[in-house]
């Protein structure tokens, strides 16, 4: 319901060890007004409406179940209420730690079990960014009217670094001026017809 103009960020820092700090951001300030007039409803097009304690009460347990997976700590949550602005950001020991803790999160409830796969694999030589056809076939099972607004939701995707890039295997992912990072952009429509894709392999020089 309030899919149209967001913007969902995956930010990643990698060390060189592995190591490194991520960052997950919901940006709903473009349909601000829209939000505002929608969190006063009970529902819409048969949608239940959470109210803001919800969201918050939400948030919190995934910062909380967060702060106690192995391998991870530092957890921070950001809330703007007046723009809509949602950020999740936490250290990581390792990418193994990274994806551990996304698992154990799909443990809590049933479908995001059946849906989960490790998105990150990190070596000395390589990052890969994994991606899942069945998930993204799943939303493609959503009516055609209500995945339309989609067009103008963003996902978009930023991986810096410790090394400089020698290879990019998917063309959609640009090359920083400095080689120390790569950003992808689409919006969740082309993600969901599958004229897009988060997979990428990163080599290094």
């Amino acid at each position: 319901m309030f899919a149209s103009c967001l913007d969902f960020t995956e930010e990643i820092q990698f060390n060189q060890d592995g190591s490194g700090t991520a960052s997950y951001k919901l940006n709903l300030s473009k349909s601000k007004t829209k939000v505002s007039t929608v969190m006063l409803l009970d529902s819409v097009k048969g949608y239940a409406v959470p109210s803001k304690e919800k969201v918050h009460s939400k948030l919190l347990s995934l910062k909380s179940e967060l702060s106690k997976q192995k391998g991870i700590k530092n957890v921070v949550l950001r809330e703007d209420w007046n723009e809509y602005i949602f950020q999740i950001k936490f250290d990581f020991d390792s990418v193994s730690n990274l994806n551990a803790g996304f698992g154990e999160l799909a443990k809590k409830n049933e479908k995001g079990m059946k849906y989960f796969y490790s998105p990150y694999s990190f070596g000395v030589k390589e990052f890969v960014r994994h991606d899942r056809i069945e998930e993204v076939e799943e939303l493609a099972k959503i009516k055609k009217q209500n995945y339309e607004s989609l067009k103008q939701a963003n996902y978009v995707c930023i991986y810096k670094f410790a090394r400089a890039v020698a290879q990019n295997d998917n063309a959609a992912y640009k090359k920083s001026k400095n080689l120390k990072a790569v950003m992808f952009k689409s919006t969740f429509l082309d993600l969901i017809e599958q004229k897009s894709s988060l997979k990428n392999s990163v080599s290094f020089k």
